[in-house]
């Protein structure tokens, strides 16, 4: 039996120090590991002297391969095609390991998991492909992990200059009840991506520089609970999915992209998302398509668009901070959701009561999204003096618009404390000389047209 204990166990143990050891011998350098592993019993530790060693290996047994104390171990795949590791029996541990992929155009990830109660943790994983597959796999532990992915050709695409096909970080298949914990992932097509993966738990990882940071499909039950989205197309993105959770995460500065988000929602139900931090994107949350969701307690600042919704109905949006953004709301057949107690930082208000809340309600109106959906070139004169005139002229019928009964009258105290801070008086002042420039340019090309 292994010495050691999976991520279920509420201390996170290490392998225990009195498990049998099987050291290698002689000079190891550039040698295949398999042996050591098909000799090995079970529950034994394989510890490794600083060096480097050729793969791929196969582990089929509850085995521990990790490195001496202070060792820099480097296993590579050499000159096969075979992922440097495949994991086909329960409770094994990788720890402490570099993991170099190799191949150019990787059709197999770089540790493939096959079995359950997997650990894999302070590791250092390179690969042009995906990093770690989970296939069937549940009960695993995977963090403290760095994962990169090639840093070449297309920033957010998905090849690089060889034609490889950039893939995930943590990829999970049919894969149920894992933890994945404090790893740091950067240049890779999805950070973290689940999918027919239900009661997982993602705590604490950073994504950056990829296309989606999280990416949930058809998979429920799910928590993202505290991590950084950075630099990415899209912070999470949860689609087809139940009775999931979203909370606690920071997602900022999406912008590379014109369907950069801070957090997308699609074709989900009855989840949470809370206290989210929705800072300097492209669209802070967009919303299609989902139905009985709670969006409350986010920080939802300094975005081109705070928030769009398309064919949303019965979510609550409650108890949110839109701040700064350079578009508030935007939606479109979305009229039957319950917003109240946000706070909008541009909205008319009036406390007849003393309640803390304004009795002049927030209206979004949907005027400008169904031109753009109908002329989509039309996107050029957002927010343009235009555009906001033939606003006014043509408003929508009241059961369209997207309104908030009784917006907050002061800016709410959210977790994340630089939500609530003020904002520079330069960043004011640029965006003021910014809409003054766009304003003389088009009186200018007005004026030429007449």
């Amino acid at each position: 039996m292994l010495a050691t204990q999976v991520w279920g166990n509420p201390d996170h143990s290490q392998p225990i120090s009195d498990a049998p050891s099987v050291m290698p011998s002689g000079d190891q350098t550039a040698s295949p590991l398999q042996s050591l592993i098909d000799g090995a019993n079970p529950g034994e530790i394989i510890s490794l002297p600083a060096g480097s060693y050729e793969g791929p290996l196969l582990i089929n047994k509850p085995l521990t391969v990790t490195s001496e104390a202070g060792a820099t171990v480097s296993l590579t795949n050499g000159d096969s095609q075979e992922a440097p590791v495949t994991i086909t029996a329960a409770q094994v541990i990788l720890s402490e390991l570099t993991i170099q992929d190799k191949r150019p155009l990787p059709l197999t990830a770089a540790i493939d998991i096959q079995a359950n109660e997997s650990t894999l943790e302070n590791l250092h994983i390179s690969t042009r492909g995906t990093a770690i597959q989970m296939t069937d796999s549940s009960g695993s532990l995977i963090r403290r992990n760095e994962i990169i992915g090639a840093r070449s050709g297309n920033y957010y695409g998905s090849h690089d200059d060889t034609g490889s096909r950039k893939g995930n970080g943590i990829d999970l298949l049919r894969s149920h009840n894992n933890r994945m914990e404090n790893n740091e992932i950067r240049h890779m097509f999805d950070g973290i991506y689940m999918e027919e993966s239900h009661d997982n738990t993602a705590i604490a990882n950073k994504v950056s520089e990829s296309r989606y940071g999280y990416h949930i499909m058809f998979s429920n039950g799910n928590r993202v609970i505290g991590n950084d989205g950075i630099f990415n197309v899209t912070g999470a993105m949860v689609m087809g999915a139940r009775n999931t959770e979203v909370s606690g995460n920071r997602f900022i500065k999406q912008t590379q992209s014109v369907s950069a988000q801070g957090m997308l929602v699609f074709d989900t139900y009855e989840s949470i998302f809370h206290d989210n931090q929705l800072q300097g994107n492209r669209v802070g949350l967009y919303i299609e398509s989902a139905t009985n969701n709670d969006f409350s307690g986010n920080d939802i600042s300094q975005n081109f668009i705070g928030m769009q919704l398309l064919d949303a109905a019965e979510n609550l949006i409650a108890n949110n901070a839109f701040v700064a953004n350079v578009t508030q709301v935007q939606a479109i057949r979305s009229g039957n959701n319950k917003a109240e107690k946000n706070y909008w930082d541009d909205a008319q208000l009036l406390d007849l009561t003393g309640s803390g809340f304004s009795s002049l309600p927030y209206r979004a109106d949907p005027f400008f999204l169904k031109l753009t959906e109908a002329i989509p070139p039309y996107q050029l004169f957002f927010g343009s003096p235009g555009m906001q005139f033939f606003e006014s002229l043509f408003a929508a019928p009241a059961d369209d618009l997207f309104s908030d009964v009784m917006p907050l009258m002061d800016l709410p105290k959210l977790p994340f404390s630089d939500a609530s801070a003020p904002i520079p008086q330069f960043a004011v002042g640029a965006a003021s000389l910014l809409l003054m420039a766009a304003c003389i340019i088009l009186i200018i090309f007005t004026g030429r047209r007449r």
